[in-house]
């Protein structure tokens, strides 16, 4: 279902893919959330990150498991550790960011 929905996203121009992560480094983003208490990825996702290690599109934005830079627009797409490290004391785990023009529109 992974790969069906990744194809799909793939047919749209604004789509933005990277190249596939490594099992290590799944493996790498997962003794990082399990020594600090998070749960670890999910299958689905990990299954995504072998298909592309992150993605934006239409104002969402699935982490990899490297920030991915992006100069044309001032911006790098950060990794799940760095978008995680704030959550630390809590029970939570994020796996996507909304950009803010997304949230602005939505308000």
């Amino acid at each position: 279902m992974i790969k069906a929905l990744y194809d799909k996203l793939l047919q749209q121009s604004s789509a933005v893919t990277f190249a596939p992560c490594l099992s290590e480094d799944i493996t790498t983003i997962n003794d990082f959330l399990v020594a600090h208490q998070f749960a670890t990825i999910p299958q689905d996702y990990a299954d995504f990150l072998g298909l592309s290690d992150g993605l934006i599109y239409d104002g969402l934005e699935f982490m990899g498991t490297v920030a991915h830079p992006r100069p044309a627009y001032g911006y790098t797409l950060p990794d799940l550790i760095s978008l995680n490290r704030p959550y630390s004391q809590y029970e939570y785990l994020s796996l996507i960011h909304i950009s803010e023009p997304t949230r602005l529109g939505m308000i």
